[in-house]
């Protein structure tokens, strides 16, 4: 295995499981955590300063999903973020085929991870857990015990993107064949335990 084949190159928007991205381009992850570039996290010696608001923005609910595992914990942040890294694809999942369309080119901009139990990370939960109704009032969104119990215990991080308008300009979209073994109807009904960006690696 080259050192490449564990590295971020595709992430996955699922409806309504990234309340921050249109806005932010601000993603929630406790998927894959092994293939982000721990040399770009924030010094996880401060407080980390989650990028959320005080309140869920209008007009996002946020689904459940199934499926999700844990990921093995990052190794501790090096200096050396600056290096040149390999664009990252980012598809939105959508109503018709195809399926997932292509949002464009990104870079990781900023990035943190959030412990168990610490302050931003049960900021950060509040958004995913949330959501707003027509009327504007916001209502926590129903969750089983074991699901919430089994979310807590994990490590998250927050994932800040910029566009690399450089490399889409160069490559475009990336070619993408159609699996013939995906059911369309799977990917409107699939269920994850918990909302976040899939994060694929190279």
């Amino acid at each position: 295995m080259t050192a490449r084949a564990k590295e971020l190159a595709y992430i996955f928007l699922f409806h309504g499981a990234n309340p921050r991205w249109d806005d932010d381009q601000i993603i929630f992850t406790k998927s894959s955590l092994e293939l982000l570039p721990a040399d770009l996290a924030d010094d996880t010696t401060k407080e980390p300063r989650v990028e959320a608001q005080d309140s869920v923005p209008p007009g996002r609910e946020i689904d459940e999903k199934s499926n999700d595992q844990a990921s093995p914990v990052v190794a501790k942040p090096e200096p050396g973020g600056n290096k040149q890294r390999d664009p990252i694809a980012v598809f939105k999942q959508r109503e018709r085929s195809p399926f997932f369309k292509f949002e464009g080119s990104y870079q990781i901009d900023r990035l943190t991870f959030l412990e168990p139990k610490s302050p931003g990370f049960a900021r950060m939960l509040e958004h995913k857990w949330t959501k707003q109704d027509p009327r504007g009032r916001i209502k926590p969104v129903q969750r089983s015990g074991l699901r919430r119990e089994e979310s807590v215990s994990y490590r998250w991080a927050v994932i800040t993107l910029k566009k690399d308008e450089v490399a889409e300009k160069e490559a475009g979209a990336p070619k993408v064949e159609k699996n013939p073994d995906v059911v369309p109807a799977e990917l409107k009904t699939a269920k994850k335990s918990v909302n976040d960006g899939r994060c694929r690696r190279r």
